[in-house]
């Protein structure tokens, strides 16, 4: 348990498919094997210099992680990877949404680790505005946005996912752009906010949760929406149902409040489906 968290908070999941053959690298890339991590490619095996991308890499079944202290490292090459294909003849579909995916990644990763943070709550909005963009009347870019090699569970992950599908039933159910899709996606996307209150040995247990683990996770409702009171005027009143809502059931047996059927508003339905598909 304790080597499973020290990867956990020590190492960022990468999807492979934003990796181009050929290309040097100034970070270390690591293959990770269930809890045994080992060096891939990057400047640490050439002796300090960038050593180019492997021709197999997208071949690799084993997801590929790097250091969180390289994370600036992968911003600063993705930024560059977008300007490198830009002048030469355009991106691919599929690179376009892996580095959308990607760049919303490292925003919320950021979101969850400073939560009281107005700002990036407006970081959030633009991760939002973003992926409606990726979306809208573009089906092979929703499903390339949800192509993810990494199925470790990650809260930023599984946040961005819950939205990417939200967004997604969303288009389904004919809801307006704006506001609709925003503020369910927004609502989405911050749905479980509430986990960076929580002790992390407790949310990333690898294993089935005591009485006592269970009901502490159950309090990241109240969490959430306590964080966003604080910038309530930033987020429009719709956008809190989800992240109110989203472990109520039609039955009436969920939580916090057992609301029942058409007590639950659309966008926590939404949420509760995508987010227990996704679990």
């Amino acid at each position: 348990r304790e080597k499973y968290h020290t990867i956990y908070l020590n190492y960022f999941p990468v999807e492979k498919n934003v990796f181009i053959p050929g290309i040097p690298v100034d970070f270390n890339v690591y293959r990770k094997n269930g809890l045994e991590v080992e060096e891939y490619f990057g400047p640490k095996r050439e002796g300090g210099k960038p050593e180019p991308i492997p021709e197999d890499i997208q071949e690799s079944q084993i997801p590929i992680v790097i250091k969180n202290s390289d994370i600036s490292l992968y911003r600063k090459y993705l930024k560059d990877l977008v300007q490198e294909c830009s002048g030469s003849g355009g991106i691919s579909t599929e690179l376009r949404c892996g580095i959308v995916r990607e760049n919303s990644k490292l925003l919320i990763k950021e979101v969850l680790q400073d939560p009281k943070n107005g700002n990036n709550i407006q970081k959030s909005s633009s991760v939002v505005e973003t992926l409606i963009d990726n979306i809208l009347g573009q089906e092979k870019t929703f499903y390339n946005l949800m192509k993810i090699t990494s199925y470790d569970y990650y809260t930023y992950n599984h946040s961005i996912n819950v939205c990417t599908l939200s967004i997604g039933l969303g288009i389904l159910k004919n809801l307006k752009r704006t506001p609709d899709l925003f503020e369910l996606g927004l609502g989405a996307l911050l749905h479980d906010i509430g986990k960076s209150l929580i002790d992390p040995l407790i949310i990333n247990k690898p294993g089935k949760l005591t009485g006592e683990e269970y009901m502490i996770v159950q309090g990241h409702v109240a969490a959430g929406m306590k964080l966003l009171e604080n910038c309530r005027d930033a987020i429009p009143k719709n956008s809190f149902f989800p992240v109110l809502q989203h472990h109520e059931k039609l039955s009436g047996f969920g939580y916090p409040h057992k609301l029942k059927e058409q007590r639950i508003h659309l966008f926590g339905r939404i949420t509760a489906i995508v987010d227990f598909y996704d679990a």
